[in-house]
């Protein structure tokens, strides 16, 4: 077996075992970044095998030219903006971190185990039968862990971690609610785009039963997603949602009223029991303990309030930030706002190089939807785009790029986007 096949494996067992176990998605992930610089290191050791040299100066310098060239990731448009994000968390860890091991900690198992995700991901999907198993395998486990929400709402335990629900709020096998709903709104992602290419007729049903079998699945999925969605009554997530709906209406024109038309009832359903369970609004908190206190203070579980604090420090430290991964340690508190709390650690310039990141990747998949002809792939790359828009609406109202089971759906999400250019073209090549 290749080891771009044991890579492709290992990241069907990864999003599979994603929201089942963090233990074991942690471990293929540590096998997908062993399998990365396996391959690397045996693609230096046949390039120094013709390195020649006539005396030891010549030799070296040829050796570091092979090195780099051998560790050099395949070609994408987002090599240079993470290059100097990496750089930038080198600089925030040497020169800037009054906490460097704990920033190396954040570098080695974030930003580096993140890119490296990333990359292994585009250089082992060279096919659209690759990213097929790849979307099916997600949906298989989120099928399984969209019914342990339900068994949790009705006994008050999921099936397969056994969590106890938060108050009266769904968190299936996740650890809290809002990761529950970022990790739906990125499944919904995927099945409303291709809900929204079928053509819904009895004959081609009768004629192929796969196909029927898998579209029932898929619209029970949709259901039952939408229904745990809503009772994880979190806000950012129910907001991020909103937003990845009336952007795929805007993207795909013939599709907006229906959006619309699923937020309203969405929010019809679920709306009133949110002040029921939580005893707040989608916006303020209306509970008695801060009935004397400002709006600033009560809105959104006193985010303003974290995000006054976070905007502090980036003011006293606004280039360079506080150091990478130090935040919690410097304030005891999380920002709940992923730029805010990148930004105060990594300064103005860490936010510039992570926003040319994503200008870099939307850009990408905005042209590149104009131009794909593959029903199946421009339906996925939609997917990828809106689940992308979601999950960046959600970081901003709550720190899920430092989750680490999020952070590997995020790196994911920019794979899929990515590698587009290279399955199409395979395809046409294919095709003839």
């Amino acid at each position: 077996m290749s080891i771009d096949k044991l890579t492709r494996v290992s990241f069907y067992a990864l999003i599979y075992f994603l929201p089942i176990s963090i233990a074991l998605a942690e471990s293929f992930m540590g096998f997908i970044a062993f399998l990365f610089l396996l391959k690397r290191t045996k693609i230096l050791i046949l390039n120094i095998k013709g390195l020649h040299g006539n005396h030891f100066v010549d030799g070296f310098q040829k050796f570091i030219q092979i090195f780099f060239i051998s560790f050099k990731p395949i070609e994408n448009r987002l090599n240079r903006p993470l290059m100097v994000f990496l750089w930038l968390s080198l600089i925030s860890i040497i020169f800037v971190s009054s906490y460097p091991l704990l920033s190396l900690r954040g570098f080695v198992g974030k930003e580096l185990a993140l890119i490296v995700l990333f990359l292994a991901f585009i250089e082992s999907f060279s096919s659209k039968k690759h990213l097929n198993i790849f979307i099916s395998i997600l949906l298989i486990s989120a099928t399984l862990v969209s019914i342990s929400g339900i068994v949790q709402y009705s006994t008050g335990t999921d099936f397969l971690r056994g969590r106890v629900m938060e108050g009266n709020r769904v968190t299936s096998s996740w650890s809290s609610t809002h990761a529950f709903g970022s990790y739906l709104a990125i499944v919904l992602s995927f099945l409303v785009t291709v809900f929204s290419s079928q053509r819904f007729r009895l004959e081609n049903f009768m004629q192929h039963r796969n196909l029927a079998i898998r579209t029932i699945w898929q619209g029970l999925l949709l259901i039952l997603s939408l229904i745990c969605l809503g009772l994880t009554f979190s806000r950012s997530a129910w907001i991020a949602f909103a937003i990845g709906l009336i952007f795929f209406g805007f993207l795909q024109k013939r599709t907006l009223w229906t959006s619309m038309l699923i937020i309203i009832i969405f929010m019809f359903v679920f709306m009133p029991r949110l002040k029921a369970i939580r005893d707040v609004t989608i916006i303020t908190e209306n509970m008695t303990p801060c009935a004397d206190q400002g709006f600033w203070d009560c809105s959104g579980n006193g985010r303003f309030a974290l995000w006054a604090d976070a905007l502090e420090v980036i003011k006293q430290n606004p280039l360079l930030g506080i150091g990478l991964n130090t935040y919690y340690k410097r304030t005891d508190a999380y920002v709940h706002n992923s730029f805010l709390q990148l930004t105060a650690e990594m300064g103005l310039s860490g936010l510039g190089v992570f926003l040319w990141i994503l200008f870099t990747v939307l850009r990408e998949a905005y042209f590149h939807l104009k131009a794909e002809q593959d029903v199946f792939l421009r339906n996925i790359l939609l997917g990828a785009t809106i689940g992308l828009v979601m999950f960046l609406t959600q970081a901003f109202f709550d720190s899920i790029l430092y989750s680490a089971q999020l952070r590997h759906l995020f790196g994911i999400l920019l794979g899929i986007i990515m590698v587009m250019p290279r399955l199409t073209m395979a395809e046409s090549r294919k095709n003839g």
